[in-house]
């Protein structure tokens, strides 16, 4: 293993906690980002709450979670798939948000950032766990994603590959410095990957956390900022790196909103 690799691992794995912790948190599947929801729960609670779902097909554990056109159509919109465990069906948690969606027109809002309560109108869901936790900027990932696969002028790329919070990274990566408060949602779109070769601009959706955003792994990256998608594509044709900031709204999940930030509101910082 070459010197600066071994270094880059070794400051991954003193952030996660030394070893142990870091071997822990791989045989928890808690870097993966990809956590399961027990579906008989989820439309339990929903039910429970007053939220009118159609009923679902339950013939076997893998049947897949369906939407409907309409209230009283026998037409399906979307099927969502789910996996078995143990005989009970599963649906992965990233695509609760773009299933509820399809499946009601109710308010729905998030609050917290790990393992967060989900309301669905006057219903509240509390997701994930201590041992596997659910990240609201995953779930804000696929919620974004799915709605930019329904609108082609919403401002992000079609093509896109995401970053799970959970992924772990060197953390002498640089950040970007963002007008805002702790706490506060961002979606990060760069094309790092695309000047280094590869075909997808990369999505990261963090929280600010002590002032900066996550959004890159590679160690020295200074992109510049741009504040449009032309502007990003422009850049990627110069071979220049860049990155697009927006400022997420995350109060209603039914209409995420996006606004971009200018050069003045970010900064690439080192930490």
């Amino acid at each position: 293993m070459s010197l600066p690799l071994q270094g880059r691992y070794n400051r991954i794995i003193a952030d996660q906690g030394g070893p142990e912790k870091f071997l822990e948190k791989c045989r928890s599947t808690d870097f993966g980002g990809l956590v399961l929801l027990k579906v008989a729960d989820l439309l339990s609670a929903l039910k429970a709450g007053g939220v009118q779902l159609r009923e679902q097909v339950e013939d076997t554990p893998t049947t897949p979670l369906v939407t409907y056109t309409g209230a009283d159509s026998t037409t399906p919109d979307a099927s969502f798939i789910t996996t078995e465990i143990q005989g009970g069906r599963y649906l992965e948690s990233s695509m609760l948000i773009p299933f509820l969606k399809r499946a009601t027109t109710l308010p729905l809002r998030l609050s917290g950032l790990t393992n967060p309560v989900l309301q669905v109108g006057e219903a509240k869901l509390q997701l994930g766990a201590g041992a596997v936790p659910v990240r609201t900027t995953d779930l804000l990932t696929a919620a974004l994603i799915d709605q930019r696969g329904g609108n082609v002028s919403y401002p992000l790329p079609v093509v896109l590959f995401s970053v799970p919070e959970s992924n772990p990274l060197d953390p002498a990566a640089p950040r970007l410095a963002v007008s805002g408060q702790d706490g506060d949602v961002f979606a990060v779109v760069q094309n790092i990957s695309r000047v280094n070769g590869g075909e997808r601009d990369t999505l990261w959706v963090r929280a600010r956390q002590s002032g900066t955003v996550e959004f890159t792994g590679e160690l020295g990256a200074r992109p510049r900022v741009v504040t449009s998608l032309e502007a990003l594509d422009a850049a990627t044709a110069q071979q220049q790196k860049a990155v697009l900031v927006y400022k997420l709204d995350p109060s209603n999940l039914q209409d995420l909103k996006l606004t971009p930030l200018s050069a003045a509101q970010v900064k690439v910082v080192n930490p």
